[in-house]
């Protein structure tokens, strides 16, 4: 994601495609190593779920930039994978029997809300040796001033977009935190079943890529 925060990417719709195409080759890499293991269909929609997560992650970046981006949804993935485990939701298997101390696993969930909730405070800034930094640096008073929010109307164009770009972080982390639901699901339900995760990877990819195409 380095290079879309460093050059413009577009609508984002060809660097997911081109993303999506590598992780598919990384896939059949695997698929082969593991001497090409069943094939379920069912777990292409977790590649789906990935795949609709990674189409915002352009506008994301644009909008809040890279740090607070990774950091609000990946907590956001941190979040959907503790109440799964937890509470044993879509049909899973809770894990609160295997914790020892239970209270502090509710503690780091709390931690955990605090941070995404930190997140959203964080400003997306202007590299200081890009030439748009340096014109920043030389501008008169009067122009600067612009900048300050006490100007409504620059402060009230910019806020929509930085609102929507959290609000779509929080929404890639849910789907980036749910993703391997179908994978984990076959391996606790189906009857013969591999339990080992990597024999899933394949499927999912199919999935990622055949989503990014549509």
């Amino acid at each position: 994601f380095a290079v879309v925060a460093k050059y413009d990417a577009g609508d984002g719709m060809f660097f997911q495609l081109a993303l999506c195409l590598g992780i598919w080759c990384t896939g059949l890499l695997i698929f082969v190593l593991r001497g090409a293991p069943s094939f379920y269909p069912l777990a292409m929609s977790g590649g789906a779920i990935w795949c609709t997560g990674n189409c915002l992650t352009v506008f994301i970046i644009r909008n809040i930039g890279l740090g607070p981006g990774l950091v609000t949804w990946g907590t956001a993935a941190l979040l959907i994978g503790w109440l799964t485990g937890f509470f044993g939701l879509f049909g899973l298997p809770s894990e609160q029997n295997c914790l020892e101390e239970p209270w502090l696993n509710v503690v780091g969930f709390a931690l955990s809300i605090c941070a995404l909730i930190d997140s959203t405070f964080i400003q997306k800034g202007t590299p200081l040796n890009t030439p748009e930094a340096e014109q920043n640096c030389t501008e008169n008073e009067p122009r600067s001033t612009e900048l300050l929010p006490s100007n409504g109307r620059n402060v009230g164009h910019q806020a929509p977009n930085r609102l929507l770009g959290i609000v779509a972080a929080i929404f890639a982390g849910c789907c980036y935190g749910s993703n391997f639901l179908p994978s984990t699901w076959i391996q606790d339900n189906r009857k013969g079943a591999s339990k080992n995760g990597l024999d899933y990877v394949f499927n999912q990819f199919c999935g990622i890529v055949a989503f990014s195409i549509l």
